[in-house]
């Protein structure tokens, strides 16, 4: 399989395109466009790192693998860096640690409410 720049762009465009609003083309964009994409490439982030948040605890529930080696390793040391801010937020509850709920919750209000913004 053979990577050109115009067949990534070409397929970047086309992802884009299908998931603009109808009335948005990218031939012409205003700043209320750019706005409208700073936000859906925000959510689409977003829900790529709820994603590997997800895959994080998935990792970590089985005593069989090692998530300190390699791969898994780069998936634990960027997911750290947003589960930091919501370990002292709660105190531990009949020995079980809420913080990675908590840190669900407020990555799901993020994307829901990014999600809801209608920009005329």
């Amino acid at each position: 399989m053979k990577f050109s720049l115009e067949g990534i762009g070409a397929y970047l465009y086309n992802f884009v395109d299908g998931r603009l609003p109808q009335q948005m083309t990218l031939n012409d964009l205003t700043q209320k466009d750019y706005l409208a994409l700073t936000i859906l490439f925000t959510v689409m982030f977003l829900k790529g790192y709820y994603w590997a948040l997800s895959i994080r605890f998935v990792v970590q529930w089985f005593p069989n693998i090692n998530p300190y080696i390699h791969p898994l390793f780069g998936l634990i040391a960027i997911t750290d860096i947003f589960l930091k801010e919501f370990e002292d937020l709660l105190p531990p509850i009949l020995g079980m640690d809420l913080s990675a709920m908590m840190a669900f919750l407020c990555l799901e209000w993020m994307i829901r409410t990014l999600d809801s913004i209608i920009i005329y």
